[in-house]
């Protein structure tokens, strides 16, 4: 699905606030509304190494 319109606007949906860039505000497709939303950040999730594997001599 293409995030622009026929009509060269964005289509409909959320959005980052270009007001507040901690919050998403709604796009009608034609002009920003009222409604807003907090962004939850993603969690940060470390990797942590593996153990050595052991390997058979032969």
């Amino acid at each position: 699905m293409s995030s622009i319109a026929t009509s060269g606007l964005p289509v409909a949906g959320w959005y980052r606030d270009p007001v507040d860039s901690r919050a998403a505000r709604w796009w009608d497709g034609l002009a920003w509304t009222g409604h807003t939303r907090n962004i939850t950040p993603l969690a940060i999730v470390e990797s942590v190494p593996s153990s050595p594997t052991r390997r058979s001599l032969r």
